[in-house]
């Protein structure tokens, strides 16, 4: 996937249940920490908040935790490496295989899943492999994957569309890769206004918005289109 152009030094546990992916070490030796379900909204989304039905929803999924003092922190902009873990969550991905992908799909000689920053032993790595077996995603052309890095709108889009409705909408062009994922979700009504041009990073709250919209098929709310997006 084409390049496109300090998040808060606290602690955030993992966004995905702790029965699937809990307890795996976080970007730049920074660890998870495990707290339980949240059973109470969280205390910096107001009901006013543009993204609270989108973040309360997720939340009472147990799909999405927030942090030890009971914050999400929607304005945090998300990494590709929990993106991607959100993404393979059976709760929107149905699962692969009962096998652990890893052993099924990756050679036991190799040290790395199928890209070359991604070690067999990093906390992300069975994500990244059924992301990568399911075609969920397809990486850099340089064969990284950069985990560390916070997701673009486009790269995120891709994804999402990948989930929901498959592989079929592929754009030959390496140009515009990203224009048939950007307008089915424009047709979705599932792009949040506060998403302005291609290259932007996504925060915690648009990746809930659009999770939330998507899975619930919600289109009554006010939704970015391809011809509002800038194109940088």
């Amino acid at each position: 996937m084409p390049s496109l152009t300090q998040e808060k030094k606290l602690k955030p546990v993992l966004m995905i249940s702790a029965i699937i992916f809990g307890g795996f070490t976080f970007v730049a030796s920074v660890h998870a920490q495990s707290v339980p379900f949240t059973t109470a909204a969280f205390s910096d989304v107001p009901k006013t908040s543009a993204n609270f039905a989108a973040i309360d929803y997720l939340r009472e999924q147990n799909i999405v935790r927030g942090y030890t003092d009971g914050s999400f922190k929607p304005t945090n902009l998300i990494r590709r490496s929990e993106f991607v873990m959100l993404a393979t969550n059976p709760f929107l991905l149905d699962p692969i295989t009962k096998e652990d992908c890893i052993a099924a799909h990756v050679a036991a000689s190799g040290s790395t899943v199928f890209f070359s920053d991604v070690p067999r032993d990093i906390w992300y790595a069975t994500p990244v492999c059924i992301a990568k077996v399911r075609n969920v995603l397809d990486g850099y052309p340089d064969g990284t994957f950069r985990g560390a890095d916070f997701i673009s709108f486009v790269e995120a889009s891709k994804i999402l569309a990948n989930v929901f409705i498959g592989t079929d909408r592929k754009d030959t062009d390496p140009e515009t890769w990203y224009k048939s994922y950007v307008q089915w979700l424009s047709d979705q009504k599932a792009i949040p206004t506060s998403i302005r041009s291609l290259s932007q990073k996504l925060t915690r709250g648009e990746m809930a918005e659009m999770i939330w919209r998507l899975k619930t098929d919600t289109r009554n709310k006010a939704s970015a289109s391809v011809a509002t997006i800038a194109k940088k």
